[in-house]
């Protein structure tokens, strides 16, 4: 019986060594939550990345349909950036403690479009049928194309303004007129 005692003893002392020995060193995860909206309004942004990047690793979350994400993260300091289409993004440091909640909002503001696209077909003038391999090019800049078989080209990134666009093609005429590049449109 005495032997039994010291048996079960032993067994319920190594028990409790490894609960013990387990629970050191692994600091349970904090939580980083926030709001994600649109920069001076209440309007929430919906889809947004959350990247939290940290000695433990990266990891991301994305904004809800209320504009609220959350992840849970091992504790450290963190770079966390918010990106969502059409808003320029946001980086901030987060430090996330064991077993608690760190809140940190984002306001983003929307991306201003500065640039279109001019879009067209190079036709002969005489006979209306598409000149391929005709140069398109607007100044001033550096702006050009070339049309296609079927005499179309399309020119995108061009900063919002007056340009003089030049269409030129050997054995034709060279043309030129003035357009204006307005952003975000498409002008033909």
């Amino acid at each position: 019986m005495n032997r039994l005692i010291k048996w079960i003893t032993l067994v319920m002392y190594l028990t409790c060594s490894i609960f013990i020995m387990s629970g050191t060193g692994h600091a349970a995860n904090g939580t980083l939550t926030g709001k994600v909206t649109v920069s001076g309004t209440s309007t929430v942004i919906t889809g947004a990345t959350i990247t939290a990047t940290g000695t433990p690793g990266t990891f991301t979350a994305t904004s809800n349909s209320k504009g609220v994400y959350t992840a849970s993260l091992p504790p450290a300091t963190y770079s966390v950036t918010c990106a969502a289409a059409g808003y320029n993004s946001k980086t901030a440091s987060a430090t996330i403690r064991s077993a608690a909640k760190t809140t940190l909002n984002f306001a983003l503001v929307k991306v201003v479009v500065t640039t279109g696209t001019i879009t067209g077909t190079v036709t002969n003038s005489a006979t209306a049928a598409a000149i391929p391999a005709a140069a398109v090019s607007l100044t001033p800049g550096t702006y050009s194309a070339l049309t296609d078989t079927a005499g179309k080209y399309t020119i995108s990134g061009v900063t919002a303004g007056s340009y003089t666009q030049t269409v030129s093609k050997t054995g034709f005429t060279t043309a030129t007129k003035q357009v204006a590049i307005t952003a975000g449109a498409t002008t033909t």
